[in-house]
């Protein structure tokens, strides 16, 4: 049976430095080891406690990066005078992706209904009598 990971991050003192950086903090998110270093225990500590805060306030799986949430931040910023959120906008989305997904040009629809009336015309012509 596989070892369990740790949900929280972890400061350890690394021998082999990472450039000169000898302290790091590792842990997983999204099922993935990451690590991050610093060039004091200090700094170390405080990285760990604000990714452990956040870990505890929302969980494991909803790690924004810090570009993800300054994206998120203007969107409801822009939404905001119009009374909606993301999720509004996210649903309005994909249902305009949808149907713009199914639409045809103008030149495939022609195809299509010159081909539909050849059918129709021909079904015609073999079922009328002689």
């Amino acid at each position: 049976m596989p070892r369990p990971r740790p949900t929280l991050f972890e400061v350890r003192y690394s021998a082999k430095p990472n450039r000169d950086n000898h302290w790091r903090i590792v842990g997983f998110i999204n099922g993935n080891r990451t690590q991050y270093w610093f060039k004091s225990e200090q700094d170390a500590k405080a990285a760990a406690d604000d990714k452990n805060a956040e870990i505890t306030a929302h969980g494991t799986q909803i790690a924004l990066s810090a570009v993800d949430r300054l994206r998120a931040f203007n969107a409801i910023e822009r939404l905001g005078p119009f009374k909606k959120n993301l999720e509004d906008a996210a649903n309005f989305y994909v249902a305009h992706l949808t149907k713009t997904e199914g639409s045809k040009t103008v030149s495939e629809l022609c195809k299509i209904v010159s081909a539909e009336f050849e059918k129709t015309t021909l079904k015609r012509g073999s079922n009328a009598p002689t």
